[in-house]
């Protein structure tokens, strides 16, 4: 083994059938091969090893888990995957490397690059772009030009000593979104309804709202405002601009205080407007909002995954029709989804809405892991809101229902209840 100076950058590998190909032996890494067998005796190895990062050829999850305050983790597959590269994240590592691995590629992914190139956009033009005026993202370069192997090791410490400040520095703002596999349950409805009302409860706070409904998303409908800006546009958006002063330019600011990003017009293929913009999307408001609701549509595309990635909390609706009901019930697919994605439970909610009759909570814990966090009665005033894209929260009864939903989202003990607050039972 070459021994270790400081023109080297040590790399422990950790495979259980290593092949030299997918490995380059440069001269400014020093690769330090160990086969995974348990967590308790790859922890003992890597104390040994010391490396300055760790790659895996799989996603060992307890490995990661136990292990990534402690060491950088990469992960290194034969073929690019995007489920790979989400879960890669998903579990704390800092990046993903195509094989065979080379210091290049390791600079890369430690940069937090995709290894891949961006989506082509061809020749079609699509309402939502950006005006002449704002900035637009620089084109890669092709070439890549490398920094030493001091300023590497110096890069892989940094990450080591601020990994946890980055992470509470990130968890300022707080992401709910409201999902179902159906559509016309009241997503948007309580989307928009939800983020105006936090605005109007907490007016010191800063409160977004975002459509992901990349086919039917009508959020700037339900609040009357011409979508100027879009989601699509923040594809075009340099990272360099996104700075405290200047977020609020590229989303549109409604009478209640809220500030909307809207759908891109007309729908959109995922080719174009990708989960990677999304994330850019939602990691920066994040950081700069208090409160960032989500509106997605009734579908499992990359964009509605990473989102629920995102999210800290999950309100599934349903109503009590067969067909909304079933989807409920029939939630093994997305339960194993959440598992996969390490979602706590207690972050996931059920809201029932528009309910013509009693529902058995404790029948449908049997079948659901997670917590009825609202039921809501069927209240024609609110059917006839939903129907034609308006606010819905003149109708004073929906308020307190919507009151409750609020201080679940921030975590607060709800008033005490008026005199009619029992029709909400």
């Amino acid at each position: 083994m070459i021994p270790k100076t400081e023109d080297f950058l040590k790399v422990a590998v950790i495979e259980d059938a290593f092949s030299f190909r997918d490995y380059k032996g440069e001269e400014r890494i020093e690769y330090c091969v160990t086969p995974y067998t348990a967590p308790d005796e790859l922890e003992e190895a890597l104390e040994k090893i010391s490396p300055d990062l760790v790659i895996l050829s799989e996603t060992y999850q307890k490995a990661v888990l136990n292990l990534k305050d402690k060491y950088i983790f990469l992960l290194a597959v034969d073929e690019f995957d995007v489920h790979k590269f989400r879960r890669a994240f998903s579990l704390g590592m800092k990046g993903v490397v195509v094989k065979p691995v080379t210091y290049e590629k390791i600079v890369l992914a430690l940069k937090g690059k995709m290894p891949q190139e961006n989506p082509k956009e061809g020749n079609i033009i699509y309402f939502g772009a950006p005006a002449a005026n704002l900035p637009r993202a620089k084109k890669p370069e092709i070439k890549v030009e490398l920094p030493p192997i001091e300023e590497v090791l110096s890069m892989t410490k940094e990450i080591k000593q601020k990994a946890r400040l980055l992470t509470i520095k990130d968890e300022k703002g707080k992401i709910i979104t409201f999902y179902s596999a159906k559509g016309g349950v009241g997503k948007t409805l309580y989307s928009v309804n939800t983020a105006v009302h936090a605005a109007r409860m907490h007016p010191s706070r800063k409160i977004a709202l975002v459509d992901f409904d990349l086919d039917l998303g009508d959020v700037a409908y339900f609040l009357g405002i011409e979508p100027r800006i879009t989601a699509l546009s923040w594809h075009y958006i340099p990272e360099d601009s996104l700075k405290e002063a200047e977020v609020e330019k590229y989303l549109i600011k409604h009478p209640s205080g809220v500030f909307v990003l809207s759908a891109p017009i007309p729908p959109i293929d995922e080719e174009v407007f990708s989960y990677q913009t999304a994330g850019k999307i939602l990691s920066t408001l994040k950081r700069h909002f208090d409160l960032i609701v989500v509106d997605l549509g009734p579908n499992f595309r990359d964009v509605s995954v990473i989102t629920l990635e995102y999210a800290d909390m999950i309100f599934l609706i349903s109503t009590d029709e067969g067909s909304s009901l079933r989807k409920i019930y029939d939630l093994d697919a997305l339960i194993k989804i959440f598992e996969a994605l390490k979602k706590d439970k207690s972050k996931i909610f059920l809201l029932l809405t528009g309910l013509m009759g009693t529902i058995d909570t404790k029948e449908l814990k049997k079948y659901i892991p997670y917590e009825v966090a609202l039921k809501v009665p069927f209240i024609k005033q609110i059917k006839t809101a939903n129907a034609e894209g308006r606010l819905a929260l003149e109708n004073k009864r929906f308020r307190i229902y919507l009151d409750d939903l609020v201080y679940k989202v921030f975590n607060r003990e709800p008033e005490k209840k008026s005199l009619f607050s029992f029709w909400k039972k």
